[in-house]
């Protein structure tokens, strides 16, 4: 099976624009309307090669648990939320959630294109790059 694209949003609309995304970038869309089922989707199949989900998803505790199932894996997360939910969203807060990157619901799908490609980028550099250490070792 192809990598995945997590897609956890209640927006029906929003989420067939985010797998189109998904389907440009060479990944296999997975759309889900909760975080509980996105969980049980991370648990099932593994790890994506990266999330997108709604900032303010509830319940808290299901999605608190996706993006630190999300964060245990190594996928990249991309969160996209209202004006206020993004405004509450502090760095630190993002950072201890494991969410990459932020961008508000008005984002153009080029934007979301772009911000996804780069996340993609970035963790495949993550994994690719040898163990904290193993040069060390190697020396």
């Amino acid at each position: 099976m192809k990598p995945y694209l997590l897609i956890a949003h209640p927006n029906k609309q929003l989420a067939l624009d985010y797998a189109a995304v998904a389907e440009e970038l060479g990944l296999f869309p997975v759309v889900v309307p909760s975080a509980a089922q996105a969980l049980d989707i991370v648990e099932s199949w593994g790890a994506p090669a990266l999330a997108i989900v709604e900032l303010s998803m509830p319940p808290v505790l299901e999605f608190l648990s996706l993006t630190s199932a999300l964060r245990a894996e190594g996928s990249a997360l991309l969160a996209v939320g209202r004006a206020r939910d993004i405004a509450s969203c502090t760095k630190t807060l993002c950072a201890d959630l494991g969410i990459d990157l932020l961008l508000g619901y008005t984002a153009p799908l080029d934007t979301i294109r772009c911000a996804a490609a780069s996340l993609l980028r970035t963790a495949q550099a993550r994994s690719s790059a040898p163990a904290p250490g193993f040069a060390h070792a190697m020396a």
